[in-house]
């Protein structure tokens, strides 16, 4: 689908699709870097205002001699240097950590130490480093200079790409509302910027002294490209294509469309290239749930292949405590402002900007000594023991959000264990007991990873229908012990609401007398929403995990099934389901990050239920929603169009106040408080609709009416749709979420 990279013959002034002659400038200072902020997985709130601010320096600023007079828009830089990633090579410096950047908006070289005893010529090698959208070369200086510091057994060339994101900020001004699909074509009609830039900055490299081994059909064996934030869906086909050495995502996706829930396995990249995965643990731009697939299956690798495999071709590290703002520099002037500035989602980091650099530099130079041509037997293990260290720590870090979704225990792979025997395959431990090959997203076995795939793990299902047949009997729990004993609840999950419109709980008298009772579940993601208004970005910064939409069956139905007398009202309300569900999210938490959303996450506060008004189920799972608000903002309005109930909001202020109903939902502190408003409908037993109840607590005779009219032509049918009870809750793996993250992002609550 994208745009494959192709080698390009050089050209005779060695300039990388364009351009002047090349030309030797003495070191100076870097030019203003352009203010621009990346866009966490390319696709910001903000990303028209940037792609127009982009487009507005191309046209102010001249171009540099070539290529297309592209100008000052690539990269972010401000001034010349050509466009399509054709800016002339710097001329590079003796020395770690120097460089000399040719022009604003050029290619920056930094140039290793000279070949010594402990990293010869052999272990030369080339990191590309490309920068998040808008941001020009020199934001990612201080990440090369400390992987190059913490590298001593490579001889590491280190090039920050200029990037022309002139093409991608004309496609995203073109349309600033774009579904993930539509992302994904805008990026791959931008390929050749990420070809050109890739090969330009090769080609800087070289000129500076960089010796690049090269195969038949033009892959370079010891080139490595980083690709940052937005860039790395720019660059993935053309890393794919180029770096033989492998290729590293920081702070970003494999595609756009992640969001929808289709990635593609990281097992189907090419597995000659290795791939680490790169994040920060509090990154709220690029949030490590929605990384679900890639952790998963680095997982399931060194669960098949072992963990020192694992860890050197397809690791997956979170820098704890770090943030998205910390995975580049931020702009001169800033004094030390986070990149992404208030309000674009990210979350608050508890690790110092240096201390994050130092934990991505040491990933990134792990990741490239391991897989260095030519570097020591004995450096190669060392680093390759230290990914898997930083995997093991990661692991056990995400591992708890793992076992609530259903898919097992993550870690587990990565832990020291002895060899299995001879010839005698491991013993798998990956997910909920499954075979070792069980994927999260992902059944296409190809070359490269162009297919896509939202295949759910079982697992993830069956945690659904658990939490379903857990809430039903909740629900039942107002019954005589006896009775409820007699009856057998099994649950149905379903993920297309049409699906769950027609299926409705159901109670079938067994032969012994006992009853089963058959509840549904939908499991519904709420990004897709948000995805399909076009934004994108809005829709990653809400939960990966989904929440559950119930039909479950009321107890006074189920009585009058028994023929028992009486009255048996509800067991448990959705307040209660959801303030059990977050005390098991607390109690799965790590120490570390349940002291951390104690100390300053923000609180949930669960309220009363919103009762919907009538009978109209189809109408209350199209439109009505959970909420989480500000505890001090409106309360109790219904969904658009429609009277919301006040008794819901009633029964929320009448009770403790936020703070204290807060503590008792088991919240965290900081102060702030979020409310949760979740929607309930509730319909009336037989029973019930014959003594002139209307469900919710009086939904109206109207309703009322309309059931009972229909009852009389058909009682057996109209039975599935008295007394039910429909609610939407969140699921304890999107309540982790809050806990581990969502709770430290500043500002009015985005979910």
């Amino acid at each position: 689908m994208q745009a494959r990279w192709a080698p390009q013959r050089r050209a005779p002034d060695g300039g990388g699709g364009g351009g002047g002659a090349p030309r030797t400038l003495a070191p100076r200072a870097a030019a203003a870097p352009s203010v621009l902020r990346p866009c966490g997985g390319g696709m910001c709130a903000s990303r028209a205002r940037a792609a127009q601010r982009l487009r507005a320096q191309g046209q102010q600023q001249p171009g540099g001699g070539g290529g297309g007079g592209g100008g000052g828009g690539g990269g972010g830089g401000g001034g010349g240097g050509g466009g399509g990633g054709g800016a002339q090579p710097a001329q590079a410096q003796t020395g770690a950590g120097q460089a000399a950047a040719e022009a604003p908006a050029a290619h920056v070289v930094l140039a290793p130490p000279p070949p010594s005893a402990g990293a010869p010529a052999e272990t030369e090698c080339l990191l590309v480093m490309a920068p998040g959208f808008g941001l020009p070369p020199e934001a990612l200086r201080p990440l090369a200079e400390a992987v190059q510091a913490r590298a001593p057994a490579v001889r590491l060339w280190v090039a920050l790409a200029a990037v022309d994101f002139a093409p991608l900020a004309s496609e995203l001004a073109s349309a600033p509302s774009m579904t993930p699909p539509q992302m994904s074509e805008a990026v791959a009609r931008c390929g050749g910027a990420a070809s050109g830039a890739l090969e330009g900055a090769r080609r800087a490299a070289e000129a500076a002294g960089f010796r690049a081994r090269v195969t038949g059909w033009g892959r370079v064996t010891n080139l490595c490209v980083l690709a940052h934030s937005a860039s790395g869906l720019l660059f993935r086909d053309a890393a794919f294509a180029a770096a033989g050495g492998g290729a590293v995502l920081l702070a970003s996706a494999l595609n756009a469309e992640f969001v929808l829930h289709s990635a593609p396995n990281t097992e189907d990249w090419d597995r000659r290239a290795p791939l680490l995965l790169l994040g920060g643990e509090l990154d709220g731009q690029m949030r490590w749930p929605w990384l679900a697939p890639h952790l998963y299956s680095s997982a399931a690798l060194a669960d098949k292949a072992g963990a020192s495999f694992a860890a050197a071709q397809r690791p997956a590290v979170l820098v704890p405590g770090a943030n998205h703002s910390q995975t580049a520099a931020p702009p001169p002037g800033a004094a030390g402002a986070p990149l992404p500035g208030p309000g674009r989602g990210d979350a608050a980091a508890t690790a110092d900007r240096a201390a994050a650099t130092e934990g991505f530099a040491a990933a990134v130079a792990a990741f490239v000594t391991a897989n260095a041509p030519g570097a020591a037997a004995g450096a190669r293990a060392e680093a390759g023991e230290a990914l898997r260290a930083m995997c093991l720590g990661t692991a056990e870090a995400v591992a708890p959000w793992f076992a609530a979704s259903g898919m097992g225990d993550v870690a587990a792979p990565w832990r020291p264990s002895p060899p299995p025997a001879a010839g005698a395959p491991p013993a798998p431990r990956v997910p909920g007991g499954g075979p070792p090959a069980a994927l999260l997203q992902g059944t296409f076995r190809c070359a490269r990873p162009c297919p896509l795939s939202d295949a759910l793990h079982p697992g993830v299902v069956q945690s659904a229908e658990a939490f379903a047949r857990d809430a039903q009997r909740r629900l039942l729990s107002s019954l005589p012990a006896a009775v409820a004993a007699r009856v057998r609840v099994v649950a149905a999950a379903h993920t297309d609401p049409q699906a769950l419109l027609h299926s409705q709980p159901r109670i079938v008298a067994e032969p012994d007398g006992s009853l089963l009772l058959i509840a549904h579940v939908l499991l519904s993601w709420r990004a897709a929403g948000a995805a399909a208004r076009g934004s994108g970005h809005g829709a990653a910064l809400g939960p990966a995990a989904p929440e559950y939409w119930l039909k479950l069956k009321r107890p006074q139905a189920v009585a009058e099934a028994l023929g028992l007398a009486g009255s048996f009202p509800d067991g448990t309300t959705p307040r209660e389901l959801q303030s059990a569900t977050l005390a098991a999210a607390l109690a799965a938490a790590p120490r570390a990050a349940a002291a951390r959303h104690a100390s300053a996450g923000r609180r949930l506060a669960f309220a009363e239920a919103d009762a919907w008004p009538g009978l109209d189920a189809a109408a209350f799972f199209r439109e009505a929603a959970m909420r989480f608000e500000e505890a001090g903002g409106p309360g109790g309005a219904g969904p658009a169009g429609r009277a919301g109930s006040q008794q819901g909001a009633a029964a929320a202020e009448g009770g403790p106040s936020g703070a204290a109903r807060a503590r008792a939902d088991g919240g965290g502190g900081g102060g702030a408080v979020v409310r949760v408003r979740t929607p309930l409908l509730v319909s009336p037993s037989a029973g019930e609709l014959a003594a002139g109840g209307g469900g919710n607590g009086g939904a109206g005779a109207g309703s009322a009416a309309a059931v009972g009219a229909a009852a009389e032509v058909d009682p057996a049918y109209t039975a599935r749709f008295l007394g039910n009870w429909y609610a939407k809750v969140a699921s304890e793996a999107m309540l982790l979420e809050w806990v581990l993250l969502d709770s430290l992002r500043p500002g009015p609550p985005v979910w």
